[in-house]
């Protein structure tokens, strides 16, 4: 099964759940290669700052000379977005929490993880605000405030079904 895929140069990459594959796409006999099975499911495929980034199972890998090198080990790297405003820092969504990564002398390395902060962070988005939301698919919504400069999470808010804000019916229907 496919769950991302990238398009670079002449070669198409494509993460399923038995781990990256590439393939040619101006050889019409080229068959998808597999690049490498060992970091399990690939979530995410993206290229940030020049650099072919992916999210695995395993952690975070790059693309370097049509191979897989790890950049970090930590089980499951859901998705990657950078800073809105600070171009050399990149957060990662993870099967438990959210990590900081730097760009240092033009590689992305891991910083920390937020240790107040550890759920399942697969869909994450910045606000006009400079707001980190994530949606959990089960529980509900978080707004997490970072620190002026992006390394370290100040406080974060959940909005869902215990929120006394949240205005949930078990009648309401979709229309």
């Amino acid at each position: 099964t496919v769950f991302a895929s990238h398009l670079k140069d002449s070669l198409i990459y494509l993460g399923t759940n038995q781990g990256l594959f590439a393939k040619n796409i101006f050889d019409n006999k080229s068959v998808p290669k597999l690049i490498d099975k060992g970091v399990g499911q690939v979530w995410e495929i993206e290229e940030i700052n020049n650099q072919l980034l992916v999210g695995t199972h395993e952690g975070v890998f790059k693309v370097d000379n049509k191979k897989l090198k790890p950049i970090h080990y930590e089980g499951g790297a859901w998705i990657f977005r950078k800073h809105p405003k600070i171009d050399d820092i990149l957060y990662v969504g993870f099967y438990s929490g959210i990590a900081v990564f730097k760009r240092l002398n033009g590689a992305w390395k891991f910083i920390n993880k937020w240790e107040s902060y550890g759920e399942s962070s697969r869909f994450i988005e910045f606000d006009k605000y400079g707001h980190l939301w994530v949606a959990h698919p089960s529980k509900g919504y978080y707004r997490l405030r970072l620190s002026d400069d992006g390394m370290e999470l100040k406080e974060y808010e959940f909005y869902g079904i215990s929120n006394k804000f949240f205005n949930y019916s078990e009648d309401a229907t979709l229309g």
